[in-house]
């Protein structure tokens, strides 16, 4: 067997490894009290605490206006939190306003209604604003000027839709790259909306690849001669994270649409919940224009309907609700919503399944084993993601990296002696600690 030979004094490999052994010790404590939140008690079920703010007008981007106007919009939200909650990961909702792309903001009655009930369920809720206005018939559409919300061409609604989903994804990253500061579980971050927002969480959920980049959304002929209509960008966007994923685990659709259902592959992607009316005026259930066709130049989406279907029919995870009715309104139906959401959640959140899609790699995917271990170690990836093994001893130098594929990796480590070592595994987008011990 192949010992490792330190080229420090005996008196400083031991204060070393004693240091070593200290931080080790203070990763593993940490660890052990920043847990995902217990699931008993039916913490997600029902009412368990007050609600306290977690910030106001919190800036989470910026970007390019609506407008065509060459000026940059600073988009904001409000987070709320469960007051009182002693634990420090909790899954987060983020919350969509409707408004037709073109109205409303993140103090819209519906949503702050949902952020307050689930808040008191203890997740950490935020409601933003996005990039929310288009062009149309007689200039921009907006809260000054929707009596007539008909846009200018049929590929200006798809455009709107585009850019509140990059400032959604970005919303998404803002709280990965910040998890500590609001105490959120990475693993569960969810998103819903009514109308606009649950069409946004649509698109959040399965616009995830850039070949499904709408062609609307591409450089197109300039707005009434003057404005011209630049390509959109990338499915992310450019409104800073950018170093960390924009998926999330499930979505919630309250009266939405998309463009395209191929966008919905299957089991890959993140669960849904859709509520939706069949007799919905502004946003068809089934498939059409927005408002029954009363105005012109909006393109045709498929509804909540056949969104769901697609999903079943790939073997993706998706429930739903139907009422018969023709109001467009959550504020009816707000209490039957909130029980489906929460079990729906719960479901998720407490049953430890995983959806996995994209390059994400969750850390409760990885399988490490038999850890301590007689030489031969057992990794387990979902997906490859381009992982790398790296090995460090108690002096912190790496002994030990090989490049680990999708499936079961065999690692061999008999040239390595007895001992503690620290497991590291380095993803495109992440990295993953795990203690390793050696033990022949």
């Amino acid at each position: 067997m192949k010992s490792i030979h330190s080229a420090y004094p005996a008196s400083e490999e031991l204060s070393a490894k004693g240091c070593f052994l200290i931080l080790l010790f203070l990763c593993i404590f940490v660890s052990t009290f920043s847990q995902p939140c217990s699931c008993t008690g039916g913490r997600y079920l029902q009412t368990q605490f007050g609600r306290t703010s977690l910030g106001n007008n919190v800036q989470y981007t910026q970007n390019t206006s609506a407008n065509y106007d060459a000026t940059t919009e600073h988009e904001t939200m409000d987070i709320w939190g469960p007051a009182g909650d002693n634990c420090t990961k909790r899954p987060l909702i983020i919350w969509v306003h409707g408004g037709g792309f073109s109205q409303m903001d993140k103090t819209a009655p519906d949503v702050v209604a949902m952020c307050d009930t689930f808040a008191r369920h203890g997740f950490v809720v935020a409601s933003i604003d996005y990039r929310d206005d288009y062009w149309g018939q007689f200039g921009p559409v907006n809260d000054f000027n929707s009596q007539n919300p008909g846009p200018y061409d049929n590929l200006e609604f798809t455009r709107a839709s585009y850019r509140a989903m990059q400032d959604a994804k970005c919303a998404v990253r803002y709280f990965k790259a910040n998890a500590s500061t609001y105490g959120v579980d990475t693993n569960n971050i969810f998103m819903g909306g009514t109308s606009a927002g649950g069409w946004t969480s649509l698109l959040v959920a399965y616009l995830d690849k850039i070949s499904e980049k709408p062609s609307a959304c591409f450089q197109q002929s300039t707005v009434a001669g003057m404005y011209p209509r630049p390509d959109l960008g990338s499915i992310d966007g450019n409104g800073g994270w950018n170093n960390v994923s924009s998926r999330v685990r499930g979505i919630i659709s309250i009266f939405g649409a998309m463009v395209d259902t191929a966008f919905v592959d299957g089991a890959s992607d993140p669960a849904a919940y859709h509520f939706h009316e069949y007799g919905d005026p502004v946003v068809n259930f089934y498939y059409g224009p927005p408002f029954q066709g009363q105005y012109p130049n909006f393109a045709s989406y498929w509804g909540d309907h056949y969104v769901h279907m697609q999903s079943q029919n790939t073997g993706g995870t998706s429930k739903a609700r139907w009422m018969t009715g023709s109001q467009h309104a959550l504020y009816p139906y707000r209490g039957i919503v909130s029980t489906d959401v929460a079990s729906f959640l719960d479901s998720l959140i407490c049953s430890g399944t995983q959806t996995t899609g994209g390059n994400d790699i969750l850390a409760n995917d990885i399988h490490l084993y038999p850890n301590p271990s007689n030489g031969i170690l057992n990794i387990e990836l979902p997906i490859a993601d381009h992982a790398v093994l790296k090995l460090y001893d108690a002096l912190g130098s790496k002994v030990y990296s090989r490049i680990l594929e999708e499936g079961t990796n065999r690692v061999d480590l008999e040239n390595l002696s007895n001992g503690a070592y620290l497991a590291e595994i380095v993803t495109e987008n992440a990295k993953y600690n795990r203690k390793l011990i050696l033990n022949r």
